[in-house]
């Protein structure tokens, strides 16, 4: 039996993306704590989601933490596929917490 694809909601991809950008964005010049953890402490609160879905939301996070050029200490491989609202909830995100970064078009 095929389990049904999960559809993300704001709230889930902004409580993913929050927990990143405070952990490997700002977080600079503390200790992080290592991505596994992270995806789990993650699946704890999303315990819908596969976890397999959410390390591929935090791989598209990657990927638009490199295409805006957003210094970042995040250790996982990005995936390209990211949909567009996934770019406007990080530029919102980036805006509310004074992060710098540059974006070809949103």
């Amino acid at each position: 039996m095929n389990k049904k694809k999960h559809i993300w909601t704001n709230d889930e991809i902004e409580i993913v993306y929050k927990t990143i950008i405070q952990e490997y964005v700002l977080n600079e010049q503390k200790e992080q704590k290592d991505i596994n953890t992270i995806l789990d402490i993650l699946y704890e609160e999303l315990r819908e989601i596969s976890s397999g879905s959410i390390k591929n939301r935090v791989q598209n996070l990657k990927s638009l933490l490199i295409e805006w050029e957003v210094p970042n200490s995040l250790n996982i491989s990005p995936l390209a596929h990211v949909a567009s609202k996934d770019r406007k909830i990080l530029k919102q995100l980036l805006d509310n917490y004074d992060v710098p970064y540059g974006y070809r078009k949103i």
